[in-house]
């Protein structure tokens, strides 16, 4: 009995470890979690938090690009299409794109300020860890808010 209870505990153990494994976000959040005070998790945790903004904006917009929101704005109106309803259609289809674009744009803004967060985390914990440093100059550029790259620049030049 104590043999099949332990089994069943590291089986429980292991199927919940493994889940932070499908996802490199999730292994570096079940990371810091255990240890909140290494610096390169944190690193890694933004790297991966960067990298999902910056694919998750890309690939809606992509969408957007390829028409696959030109069905909006259709849906269930019912009755017959005399052509009446057309210029409300496309108002519509606008309406949604305009709504993707924006809720795209607000997800991607959220997902950059979590990096930057763990970045600046990082570099508190390890300043010296001159890759924090260089990803936050690196954002910062992005944002374009260029004299603050600067100054994140001449800090992380040792």
């Amino acid at each position: 009995a104590a043999v099949i209870s332990v089994l069943a505990f590291y089986g429980a153990t292991t199927f919940t470890r493994n889940k932070h494994w499908r996802r490199p976000e999730a292994l570096w959040r079940s990371g810091v979690m255990v240890n909140p005070r290494n610096g390169m998790l944190w690193y890694n945790l933004g790297h991966e938090v960067e990298d999902r903004a910056q694919y998750t904006y890309r690939a809606a917009m992509e969408e957007l690009s390829k028409g696959g929101y030109r069905d909006a704005g259709k849906g269930g109106k019912g009755g017959k299409d005399d052509g009446s309803s057309e210029g409300h259609d496309e108002e519509e289809r606008s309406k949604v794109v305009q709504a993707v674009q924006a809720a795209a744009a607000e997800e991607r803004s959220d997902l950059l300020q979590a990096a930057w967060n763990c970045f600046s985390r990082a570099l508190a914990l390890d300043p010296e860890g001159s890759d924090a440093a260089t990803m936050l100059g690196i954002m910062a550029l992005r944002a374009n808010m260029i004299p603050l790259a600067k100054v994140i620049n001449q800090s992380s030049c040792f």
